[in-house]
Parts: structure tokens; sequence; C-alpha cells
């Protein structure tokens, strides 16, 4: 995801996303969101409510917080603090988004879309219309859109007539 809806969350967020300050060792929330744009809404979604039921929560050492997101497969891998408090709704919630993120397309966001794993979209949840533009603008290996690679491409010039 990229900084600008990562920084967004984090504010939005500041209960449950506070292992963000933490360092890898501890947590693998300062690496951010390590999923598409396409899944913002859904997390921010999954986020408040989880924000509300943490608010609430008494024990400020056992709230719930984030320890990681991130996209694998189709999967939306949304995992809580060892420490967090175990509360009914929370995995009703985290289910539900990971439920609809199988069929959101995780670049953006349209569904349906469906788990792609090929050439040029690697295990990731893509819609048609994501997965022909990917494959529009991939590079084929070995062509540099000259036919020769021998020698350098030739350098048209202007000549002046008399």
């Amino acid at each position: 995801m990229d900084d600008f809806r990562t920084q967004k969350l984090y504010q939005s967020f500041p209960t449950i996303y506070r292992e963000r300050l933490m360092t890898l060792t501890q947590s693998e929330m300062p690496r951010g969101f390590q999923c598409g744009n396409g899944w913002y809404e859904i997390i921010c979604g999954v986020s408040a409510n989880l924000e509300v039921i943490a608010r609430k929560q008494d024990d400020d050492d056992n709230k719930i917080a984030v320890a990681e997101v991130r996209a694998a497969g189709n999967n939306l891998i949304f995992r809580l603090n060892n420490n967090s408090l175990p509360h009914p709704a929370v995995e009703k919630f985290i289910s539900s988004a990971q439920q609809r993120c199988q069929y959101t397309c995780e670049i953006c966001g349209y569904s349906p879309a469906f788990l792609r794993n090929d050439e040029v979209v690697k295990n990731k949840v893509c819609c048609d219309r994501c997965t022909k533009a990917k494959k529009k603008t991939a590079r084929r290996p070995g062509r540099l859109g000259r036919k020769d690679h021998s020698s350098p491409p030739e350098v048209l010039t202007k000549t002046r007539r008399s």
C-alpha cells in the first residue's frame, strides 16, 4: 500500500496501529501494510470496528493491537498482538474482511476479481482490467524495441540541403 494511505490509516486508528512505532524484532507493523491499494477500503472498515472496541477496553497493556497486515495470495493476513484480549466481535470483523479480499482486486478495489498466477501477475487477486493493463505494460525479456541487439540503434540526423 502506498505511503499516503498507510499514514492515513495510522492517523485514523492510532490505538490499534500503535505497534507501528516498535522495531521489526518486536512487530511487523513498522513495515506498513504489505498489500495493494485496492484493499484499502476493506482494511479501513475492519480497522474502524477494531478501533472502537480497543478504545472501550480498560487494560492498556492488553488492548487490541495489530501486529501485521499483508497479502498472501488471495488471503488477507490480519494478525493481532499476542497480548490482545479476546473479544467476540473481533474475529467476526477480521473474517469478514478476509472473505471480501478473496474477490476484490488488490490493485484497484474492483470486485469480482480472481487469484492470478502467471508470468505478469504473480499470486495476486486481480480484476480483468488490471491484469490486461499489467500485461500491456510488462516488458518481455530480450525485447528492447529494436531488431538487432548487437549494434546500437541508428541515429537519424537531418542534413541541410544547399
